[in-house]
């Protein structure tokens, strides 16, 4: 990946204090969002008291309501939310996660990596996840699925089909090899990015089950709950999911309901912000099961998902 592009929303109160957030831009040009933002969600929050984050929240989210629930408009808020609780916590002159309730001094951090690239084999690919261990990290990340060839592919409706492709066979292959070079006390987990159907997804898991996957990430498509329940079923390694599930606690009631997730991925520029993925969290912590905030932005999300 050459590069990153953030978009980083600043949210200024008529005392001159600048809240910092960011919003996903994922799927699509950073001015779609962009414009939401100042074309629309700007008018809900200029003149209004910033400590009214819950109310403020429930205002861009029900005047949108008609014409668009989740994808852009809540990527939008998110940037807007995680804005407004940076200027609560500066407000309070502590930082959010104490604001939140948070007691933890440190978090555990995992390295992504593994993504394809051209000329990039398997001792590239074991290098680079190597290196992530020699970094302090203990537990990895790395991508599979990259297979336009199963039917339903996301892929094949992408620009970039045929770039960097593997087979089902290499992808195998990829994962046994980092495996081995991470050795056995490092966590592995894998990230299909909703790139197979129920019986691929299937096939694949129970493959990689020696291997002692920590976790499957995405299976399935983001829109099959039902497929990645029954994935989740048929398998030991625990399913993972999904940061595109973007319209908040809504769709992640669903999926932990369906039992389609164990290990429950907000984005907290995707999902809604702090302010819902709080909810997010609260409901997954209800129903006994981790939370392992999904980012894939700059540090101002990095700040905000920790």
């Amino acid at each position: 990946m050459a590069t990153k592009p953030a978009l980083l929303v600043e949210v200024e109160t008529d005392e001159g204090v600048v809240g910092l957030g960011e919003a996903a831009h994922f799927g699509g040009p950073l001015a779609s969002t962009k414009a939401l933002i100042e074309g629309e969600l700007r008018a809900h929050l200029v003149g209004e008291d910033p400590n009214d984050i819950e109310w403020l929240w429930e205002q861009m989210h029900q005047r949108a309501y008609k014409h668009a629930r989740g994808g852009v408009v809540i990527a939008a808020m998110s940037g807007i939310d995680i804005a407004l609780w940076d200027l609560r916590g500066k407000a309070a002159g502590m930082p959010v996660w104490r604001l939140l309730g948070g007691y933890r001094r440190r978090v555990p951090a995992y390295a992504t990596g593994g993504f394809y690239a051209e000329g990039k084999g398997i001792r590239e690919l074991c290098g680079e996840m190597e290196s992530y261990c020699r970094h302090g990290f203990r537990a990895v990340k790395m991508k599979v699925g990259r297979n336009s060839e199963i039917e339903g592919s996301p892929l094949r409706a992408m620009p970039h089909r045929g770039v960097c492709e593997a087979s089902l066979a290499d992808d195998l292959a990829r994962v046994r090899a980092v495996r081995e070079a991470i050795g056995p006390d490092v966590r592995l987990m894998v990230d299909a990015n909703g790139a197979w159907d129920v019986p691929t997804a299937v096939k694949m898991g129970r493959a990689m089950e020696p291997l002692d996957i920590y976790w499957y990430e995405e299976p399935v498509c983001p829109d099959d709950l039902r497929g990645s329940a029954e994935v989740a079923r048929k398998l030991a390694t625990p399913v993972a999911g999904y940061e595109t599930c973007t319209y908040g606690r809504i769709g992640f009631r669903d999926y932990i309901e369906a039992k389609a997730v164990h290990f429950v991925q907000p984005d907290v520029a995707w999902a809604g912000g702090l302010t819902e993925c709080l909810k997010i969290a609260h409901m997954a912590q209800a129903w006994n099961l981790p939370l392992a905030p999904h980012i894939h932005g700059s540090a101002v999300a990095v700040a905000a998902a920790a």
